[in-house]
């Protein structure tokens, strides 16, 4: 018995030397999709049975892990919803948070985060994570990688840790998720698809959602031997596409909200995300758009864009472009000089400490502040002056103008012609 401990005791030391100096070495290897876990592997948990879990212990179950931090808000979110999957589904499923950060810190947060203890979130994490990082590479966050029978089926978004997904596996022990991979090169390749007689020549290529490519809006290359210019779209909404080629043929002066978009076709849930029933992500899979362009000769910015949206108004049957429309909004102007000095006697009675506010420089720029709010039909800029400003938190536009009296500027609600954006079927 005693010899068996030590052998037993050997082993697990050799197996921990050789993990301490795969890592040191940097020559850890990056799992895929259908790569198995490596065994042997402890990590240190929270809100757990024991204070280590080993991977290992977990293979008859399906086992989520969940990247995540404290400055994540989405992964903050979506916690709640996990913690139903996971009572739902504890015979199953084992979901387990993984971070980078230190258990204080952890601790500390689960303990003063009023949102999780309402939702009696108390899900596993794994904390000060250094070799789970290291195996399943990422950028951004949330990041979900999903294990099953110690290989790993699936490393996906968030928006599919989803109960039928869970028993599709746990049933038929593999499942077809979207891969997230934060590392694509978003740089053309030969072309999309293309023939070499088109690659050859120029021309364009459209495609829907393309599995494992981040998203990018319009994006411009150009061959460095002077051969050529290129453009590419990745897995972006069709309006979203084309909001991304016009802002590299004229700069932004707004905000582009849903009030500015004028509709005119039969179903505009295809062309944006609108979706009560489908996370914005299972929606792109059905309608988002990958789309490459290719010139062979290089031009600037604008003259490719132009072309660029000519060539996709032909491929989907579209016309968009900028034209005005009268619509509700709201008018930024100047007070009448016999009004300001009253009205600064009543915003004198809102002090707030300048650290509290926001500095702003120009109507232009407060214009696209309110309508950052999203609370209010377009701000339109009529004073058309570059005062700089401090503005504090508003409720209300009468909150926002007893500050603006300030400067001598008032918003008040009206009716006019404004640039919007026209999506109409040719």
């Amino acid at each position: 018995m005693n010899k068996l401990r030590i052998y037993t005791a050997i082993l697990t030391g050799i197996i921990l030397f050789l993990l301490t100096a795969f890592q040191a070495n940097g020559q850890i290897r990056a799992l895929k999709v259908g790569d198995r876990v490596p065994a042997g592997m402890e990590h240190r948990l929270l809100n757990y049975k024991s204070a280590k879990v080993n991977l290992d212990e977990l293979q008859d179950k399906v086992v989520i892990l969940d990247f995540f931090d404290t400055y994540c808000s989405n992964c903050i979110a979506a916690m709640p919803k996990l913690q139903k999957l996971q009572d739902k589904l504890g015979d199953k499923l084992q979901i387990i948070v993984v971070t980078w950060q230190d258990s204080a810190t952890i601790t500390k947060f689960f303990r003063t985060n009023q949102y999780l203890k309402e939702n009696k979130v108390k899900l596993p994490i794994i904390v000060s994570d250094t070799l789970l990082s290291k195996l399943i590479v990422h950028k951004g966050l949330p990041h979900v990688a999903w294990l099953y029978k110690n290989k790993v089926a699936a490393i996906t978004f968030a928006d599919f840790s989803k109960a039928e997904h869970v028993e599709r596996l746990y049933q038929e022990g593999k499942i077809q998720l979207p891969l997230k991979n934060d590392f694509e090169s978003n740089e053309p390749k030969t072309a999309l698809g293309w023939n070499g007689a088109i690659a050859d020549k120029g021309g364009s290529v459209l495609t829907g959602y393309s599995d494992g490519v981040p998203e990018r809006g319009f994006t411009i290359y150009r061959d460095t031997m002077g051969y050529g210019t290129y453009g590419t779209i990745k897995n972006t909404p069709i309006l979203a596409a084309y909001i991304s080629i016009y802002t590299k043929i004229r700069k932004p002066k707004f905000l582009l909200n849903k009030e500015r978009i004028a509709w005119e076709v039969a179903d505009s849930s295809k062309y944006s995300y609108l979706s009560d029933k489908l996370s914005s992500r299972e929606w792109l899979l059905e309608h988002g758009i990958c789309y490459e362009r290719k010139i062979m000769r290089n031009v600037d910015d604008a003259e490719f864009s132009k072309s660029a949206l000519e060539d996709l108004n032909q491929l989907l049957g579209l016309d968009v472009y900028w034209d005005e429309r009268i619509k509700d909004c709201l008018e930024l102007k100047k007070l009448p000089a016999n009004k300001v000095k009253r009205q600064i006697t009543i915003s004198d009675k809102n002090n707030m400490k300048s650290e509290d506010k926001l500095p702003v420089e120009g109507t232009d720029v407060l214009a696209f502040v309110v309508d950052m709010a999203k609370k209010y039909p377009p701000c339109i800029d009529l004073a058309k002056t570059d005062i700089k400003m401090e503005i504090g938190q508003f409720r209300t536009l009468e909150e926002l103008n007893q500050q603006l009296a300030t400067y001598g500027l008032v918003i008040s609600k009206g009716r006019r012609a404004i640039e919007v954006l026209v999506v109409s079927k040719k």
